[in-house]
């Protein structure tokens, strides 16, 4: 960013899912408060291991995509030469382990995508339509870097924090694939890293 501002922190699942941090749970007088976020909306709080849950703010840097065509991750044993990797050199893409984007012979998964403007800060605060937008945009960037193009996705998920706004993130899912509709689901969740973001996609593709 593409940078991946990650986690929905209203999931009912467990742990680090691939693309996505939690937000700290808090307790006592924090919860619901500022959350830590040092501007309106230009950082997101990063996962660490602190007991007080306290992380400096990182800002949501605006990288440049890279593709690892040998595609091992950095230690691993394993032999992976056929997995090709796209790495948008997020500092937490090392510090959780994961990538942009993969792909696996003709199978090709993108990780969890928010709506990350070209400035590093959350894109069109309030704007349902907008964000969906951006992720689908953000989406194409890095099917591209792995010579898939849009209308070879198969799958999406759409987690939205205010399912009453289906119609319009809906019209943007629309408009990124056309006549060539993939399946889809549009689950709600309580919130996801940034209190600003209101839709996080992710996105499977056969390249065929």
């Amino acid at each position: 960013m593409d940078a991946d501002p990650l986690g929905r922190a209203g999931s009912q699942q467990h742990g680090c899912l691939p693309g996505r941090l939690r937000a700290h749970r808090r307790s006592g007088n924090e919860e619901g408060g500022d959350h830590g976020h040092g501007g309106r909306n230009d950082t997101i709080r990063r996962h660490c291991g602190s007991p007080s849950g306290e992380c400096e703010p990182t800002r949501l840097e605006n990288t440049r995509l890279t593709n690892d065509r040998a595609g091992p991750v950095p230690g691993s044993a394993d032999d992976d030469a056929a997995i090709r990797r796209v790495f948008s050199d997020a500092p937490w893409e090392r510090e959780v382990g994961y990538c942009r984007a993969l792909r696996v012979g003709d199978r090709v998964f993108v990780t969890g995508t928010a709506p990350v403007g070209e400035d590093g800060g959350v894109h069109a605060p309030g704007d349902a339509y907008a964000q969906a937008a951006r992720c689908f945009e953000l989406i194409r960037r890095a099917l591209a870097e792995l010579d898939v193009p849009m209308d070879r996705v198969v799958r999406t998920r759409m987690f939205v924090t205010d399912i009453e706004r289906w119609a319009e993130f809906g019209r943007a899912h629309a408009e990124a694939f056309g006549t060539h509709p993939p399946t889809t689901t549009m689950v709600e969740v309580r919130r996801l890293i940034d209190p600003e973001m209101l839709i996080e996609v992710e996105a499977d593709a056969v390249a065929i």
